[in-house]
């Protein structure tokens, strides 16, 4: 399910793509009309706005008034009267070197491309005008990148790993097999798809597209990407296509559950849904009475019978907890429920640290841009639980350098002195301990900073030398946990997608079930403030947050793992307006959601059978849960399940020579071992 606004069609009259710098600002200074319909800029070809929207010597920002949301004609009135004086946004814009490029009366916004170095004085005037500004996203997360943030491309001596004789269903809105990326005219030829059929009422016995989204979602599982010389080349570029039609706008259960039973009966390795409802009262268990949501249910248990998995988009309803759309939140083992994350450009960091003489408990950060303070304070207090926060950052300039630095409050250094070390933080002459991180970036729009600790710090009463008792503090074991990566999208779950669906509450201990242990420890902590168990926000663990446990009990995790699905450029289906125009090449788009996250995921499926034909359900889901670390580190499982997939991770626990890296040319054989460092050298991805 993509997260798309597309308003073309509805407001067709009322928004202008702009174009040609020179001609925009000529036509904005004298010869624009501002009427509330008629709003005329002279249009940008594709090529030229791509190359300027995706520029790193300009940013996008947003410039609106909510609350004159669906008022087209007062937006109007404020767009062509923007400050005392008269002067329409464009002509303010202007004045800063910016281009007008979207304007939307309906929504009360305009967009606007501006400079870098006049970037801080557009955002401060028109805010002064009244106006919310925001960035808008303007940086891609291409598909070739999507690949390579998660260990592709992967080798298994001098092959190329891309899911040869996998079979991908994908059940959709159809297919444009004009594409180039889909090569061969089915049923005349099939290079790529090798089976159709149109389970709705339609029927149509040839391929056809939708509405853009069926293509789409093929062209991330197994596109060639031909179209673009190969950048937008799907994961699994090698794997065969069988595409199933269930939408004619609508969608039935029924003719989903048609589409997974003959992709069964036809041979299909994995099957990728991407569409889902709001799930009722016995949908995802299998014991609803409504007969259509039960075929859909029966259909996937047929799947599960012949040991195929079932990847489907967990749903774009988040941040709302346990929100997994129907058939992704089916209890049955063999869906693979997928959320999304956001692109990673700095990978995390962590540090750990035991020493007996310096426990800490609470700590002090400190957060500057190019030496200017952001932000600092104090945060923690407890010994043994996770404290910390998010802060997000958009820099005085670019490039831009973020510097990090936490200090940790000494508790009493031994068991054979009173003293009790006083705590002045920021001042080092106490002899607290410090860590210090400094990261240099060269784009934005935002960076943004996680910082986390958990400490292990145990209490013991001693006797010092002077005859009295006290108490004595020794670290165990405890965790800093800092993340610093840029990213156009602000979540506010870090780099899992804002809007990717939550699944079931209640698995306290993260190990992906909820079971008696989950239920044993909230009942041990009841009456108590204890963040785990409070399940329902309300600062005590009651009976409330025990019913959520024993409700949910027998759940697994979903979603099952995340994948990207942020700014994903895939194939376009002629004449569809699925997704926006941002990726430089008019045969692909950009589109957000869960619905890119599933594809990917079966793609990777698609490799682990080009690997091991013969491989269970049982084992492709070992492999996908060799998942990077969890984003957060201690991000809950209904959030993220097992983690961000990893390519290298989920192939090498099939076959441990393959190798997964971005090397310049195919790697030698030998997988690198030897002690050498492998045929990508220091670029390997591990």
């Amino acid at each position: 399910m993509l997260d798309i606004i597309n308003r073309k069609n509805q407001i067709n009259n009322r928004k202008t793509i702009a174009v040609a710098i020179a001609v925009i600002l000529f036509c904005l200074s004298s010869s624009i009309s501002f009427a509330i319909s008629t709003l005329s800029y002279t249009s940008l070809s594709k090529e030229d706005f791509t190359s300027l929207y995706l520029s790193e010597n300009y940013t996008a920002v947003v410039v609106e008034i909510p609350r004159l949301l669906h008022q087209p004609e007062a937006w109007d009135k404020k767009f062509n009267n923007a400050d005392n004086h008269g002067t329409p946004i464009p002509i303010i814009a202007e004045r800063y070197g910016g281009i007008v490029y979207l304007n939307d009366p309906e929504y009360a916004h305009s967009k606007i491309l501006v400079p870098q170095e006049n970037y801080k004085k557009l955002v401060r005037k028109f805010e002064t005008l009244g106006f919310i500004v925001r960035n808008n996203t303007y940086l891609t997360f291409h598909l070739d990148y999507s690949k390579l943030s998660v260990g592709f491309p992967c080798f298994q001596g001098y092959n190329l790993l891309s899911g040869k004789n996998a079979r991908i269903a994908i059940i959709d809105s159809g297919i444009d097999d004009s594409h180039p990326d889909f090569p061969g005219t089915y049923p005349t030829a099939i290079d790529k798809i090798i089976y159709w059929n149109d389970t709705t009422y339609q029927n149509y016995g040839s391929p056809v597209e939708v509405n853009g989204h069926g293509t789409f979602t093929a062209s991330i599982a197994a596109g060639t990407g031909a179209a673009s010389n190969g950048t937008y080349r799907g994961v699994a570029s090698d794997a065969k296509l069988m595409i199933f039609k269930v939408s004619t706008g609508r969608i039935e259960k029924e003719d989903v559950a048609e589409a997974i039973k003959d992709a069964v009966d036809n041979g299909a390795d994995v099957i990728s849904i991407s569409l889902g409802w709001v799930p009722e009262a016995g949908w995802c268990d299998g014991t609803t009475t409504q007969t259509d949501a039960k075929a859909l249910y029966d259909a996937i248990n047929y799947a599960r019978s012949h040991d195929i998995p079932v990847v489907i988009s967990a749903g774009n309803s988040g941040p709302e907890k346990e929100s997994i759309d129907f058939p992704a939140c089916v209890n049955l083992d063999n869906v693979i429920a997928v959320g999304s994350t956001i692109k990673k450009d700095y990978g995390t960091r962590w540090e750990e640290y035991q020493d007996p003489k310096d426990a800490y408990v609470s700590y002090y950060v400190t957060i500057k841009n190019e030496g200017r303070l952001i932000t600092s304070g104090t945060f923690g207090g407890s010994r043994t639980d996770w404290s910390g926060f998010k802060q997000i950052i958009q820099p005085y300039t670019w490039p831009t350098t973020i510097e990090v630095k936490l200090e940790g409050q000494n508790r009493k250094r031994d068991c054979y002195s009173s003293e009790i070390v006083s705590w002045d933080p920021g001042n080092s002459s106490q002899g607290d301990s410090y860590w210090n991180w400094t990261k240099k970036f060269s784009t934005g729009p935002y960076i943004i900073v996680e910082l986390f600790v958990k400490p292990d710090v145990n209490e013991w009463m001693c006797l010092d030398l002077n005859g009295g008792w006290h108490n004595y503090y020794l670290n165990d074991d405890s965790h800093i946990y800092v993340n610093v990566y840029r990213t156009g999208s602000l979540s506010t779950e870090g780099l899992v997608n804002y809007d990717s669906a939550r699944g079931p509450l209640g698995n306290v201990n993260n190990d992906c079930v909820i079971n008696q242990t989950d239920l044993d420890l909230c009942s041990q902590h009841y009456g108590e403030n204890w963040p785990q168990c409070d399940l329902n926000n309300d600062g005590i663990v009651d009976a409330n947050d025990i019913n959520i446990v024993a409700v949910n009990f027998g759940e697994v995790c979903k979603p099952f793992v995340v994948a990207p699905g942020v700014d994903i450029c895939a194939a376009r289906a002629d004449g569809t307006n699925v997704g926006y125009l941002t990726c430089g090449n008019d045969k692909y788009v950009s589109a957000t959601g869960t619905s890119a996250s599933a594809p990917f995921v079966a793609g990777l499926i698609a490799i682990i059978k080009e690997l091991n034909p013969n491989a269970s359900l049982s084992t492709i889901k070992q492999a996908l849960m060799q998942t990077d670390e969890k984003l957060l580190g201690f991000h809950p499982d209904y959030l993220e399940g097992y983690g961000r997939v990893s390519a290298t991770k989920s192939l090498k626990s099939i076959d441990s020579s393959v190798v997964c890296s971005s090397p310049s040319s195919p790697p030698s054989s030998g997988g690198g071992g030897g002690g050498s460092p492998g045929p990508c050298g220091s670029a390997c991805v591990e």
